[in-house]
């Protein structure tokens, strides 16, 4: 028998994954915002925060986005200010 390299179960991996949902209940909100930064920067804690809180208040946007609903990086800069608006009451 031939080995791929990779590790096997009796009850094989792809099929743990399409369970996964019956052991793991779903996040209430984004817990993972996705944005594009220039190269050479690095993002810090806040900024991750801000994106985040971002996410979350607008939903998906070139400002903060998921791996769902992605935006092309060109679009980021105009968005960049609208990260620290506060919601409108």
């Amino acid at each position: 028998m031939l080995s791929t390299g990779r590790p096997t179960t009796p009850w094989g991996s792809s099929a743990v994954m399409r369970r996964r949902r019956e052991w793991f209940t779903g996040m209430g909100e984004a817990h993972l915002a996705l944005w594009w930064i220039p190269a050479g920067r690095l993002p810090t804690v806040e900024d991750a925060e801000a994106r985040l809180d971002c996410l979350r208040r607008d939903g998906p946007s070139p400002a903060a986005f998921t791996f769902r609903d992605p935006f092309p990086a060109g679009q980021a800069a105009a968005m960049a200010p609208s990260v620290n608006a506060q919601p409108e009451k």
